[in-house]
């Protein structure tokens, strides 16, 4: 189940890193809509959740990842004005950045927190485990992704 997770992501991201946009915000809501599309897909099909549990999951997971976007296109625009400098960034450039992406980090933890809360709440232990575990292994894959083409700061 996990390999074909990963196979998926990679060969996803190794085609969308092929694409050279003319417009990076219009690259990113491109990258966007297919990884939400890609990630409801796999979520559907390892959970093989009942009628019965579709029904209260799904909305659920859909309101999470609207709150989601949001939070994360805050993280993106200040990563996106990182990009812009290729690593050449000055202290308080970068301090700033750093206190930004906390407060972002924080936001996102807090999101987090009341969706595994909903999920505790509305499925059993075992099903909400199991979708915080395929969500955590997605997310630390696009994270590597993102990370990957990231410029290094230069001192």
């Amino acid at each position: 189940m996990i390999n074909k997770i990963t196979a998926l992501f990679f060969f996803f991201f190794a085609a969308t890193s092929i694409v050279q946009a003319q417009n990076m915000n219009d690259y990113i809501e491109m990258v966007r809509a297919d990884v939400q599309a890609e990630r409801k897909a796999i979520m559907m099909a390892n959970t093989n959740l009942s009628p019965e549990e579709s029904e209260v999951f799904w909305p659920i997971y859909d309101e999470y990842h609207a709150k989601r976007k949001q939070a994360y296109s805050g993280r993106l625009e200040h990563l996106m004005e990182y990009i812009k400098t290729e690593g050449n960034i000055s202290d308080e450039e970068a301090l700033e950045l750093i206190g930004n992406l906390e407060a972002k980090k924080k936001q996102i933890a807090k999101l987090d927190k009341a969706y595994h809360k909903s999920l505790q709440k509305s499925l059993s232990g075992a099903r909400a485990l199991q979708i915080i575990q395929l969500e955590s292994y997605l997310d630390m894959i696009l994270q590597a992704q993102v990370m990957a083409n990231l410029p290094v700061a230069q001192p």
